[in-house]
């Protein structure tokens, strides 16, 4: 993902559409762990083509109404193939906790991933009387499409603080975590918490330094610690439907750490908290130029 995270446009909502294929694999197989009966075939590729459209909208800039049409349009699936599909004895294999699940697999397999294809578009060029640090200067250096840059660097940003996030939380727990943190993850502690949270702060106001915006030391240390709650959130939420599941990991895809679920939990939540700060910062405290702001939640 990394080169296609610098690359933008096309080139990353190609390679993330792939992620977003073998995320919904492993929520179905979740889900199957789950539900009686599992479900067929044709359900999972309901959940991948209307998580892929919500991306795809995401990357043409509609972004308002995507997850209500996509909501519709795979209930529309649901009751077509309730009407075609049936089990050797006869009956229906979609039931209503079999449309509930598939909502939810579309706000979470699809609407929550599109965020980072909307935070890796925003746009456009940053103005030369912008701020600048010394990765802005960097990407002038090298000759870096500038219409392309801001996104860029918001979302290397919240990746960074989402890394420093796990690491130190990881670090903490391993060696000063005593206090459990939550029942659905009894590895988790509060120590290990408090470190990430400090991480997650100390990268934001890394990133605020080598950036050189957003600029403001408060703002970055707020962003960063929201950025780390909805890491931990997104953790939590993973670990809740494996415990659900009775499984201890979602897949095997990755050799150490399971799935790409287990690998990726911590993202799902973070976009969504970042592109809004994005934007509500562009919107009531930017000191950048008001050309920059181009872009709507």
């Amino acid at each position: 993902m990394g080169p296609a995270t610098f690359a933008g446009g096309w080139p990353f909502l190609i390679a993330y559409t792939c992620v977003v294929y073998l995320i919904s694999i492993e929520y179905s197989r979740l889900i199957a762990c789950v539900l009686e009966p599992p479900p067929v075939r044709a359900q999972r590729w309901a959940l991948f083509g209307v998580s892929a459209s919500i991306l795809l909208a995401a990357h043409c800039r509609v972004l308002t109404g995507i997850f209500e049409c996509a909501a519709v349009t795979l209930l529309v699936l649901m009751l077509l193939l309730q009407g075609n599909v049936s089990m050797p004895d006869g009956s229906s294999p979609i039931s209503f906790s079999h449309v509930a699940s598939q909502v939810f697999g579309v706000f979470y397999v699809g609407y929550l991933p599109s965020f980072w294809v909307r935070l890796r578009a925003i746009g456009p060029a940053l103005p030369s009387g912008a701020p600048t640090g010394i990765l802005t200067d960097f990407v002038r250096l090298i000759r870096w499409p500038l219409e392309r840059s801001v996104g860029c660097c918001v979302t290397v940003s919240c990746v960074l603080c989402i890394i420093a996030a796990d690491s130190c939380a990881y670090f903490g727990g391993k060696h000063f975590g005593k206090r459990p943190l939550i029942v659905v993850s009894p590895n988790k502690t509060q120590e290990g918490a408090y470190c990430g949270l400090i991480g997650s702060i100390l990268m934001a106001l890394l990133c605020d330094q080598a950036w050189g915006f957003p600029s403001d030391p408060f703002i970055s240390g707020l962003v960063g610690a929201l950025i780390f709650g909805a890491s931990l959130l997104g953790d939590l939420v993973v670990s809740a439907m494996k415990r659900d599941a009775q499984v201890k990991d979602t897949g095997s895809l990755i050799p150490g750490h399971g799935g790409i679920l287990d690998r990726f939990d911590s993202y799902f939540f973070a976009a969504p908290i970042a592109y809004f700060c994005w934007y509500a910062y562009l919107k009531y405290h930017s000191r950048l130029p008001p050309s920059l702001i181009r872009f709507k939640p």
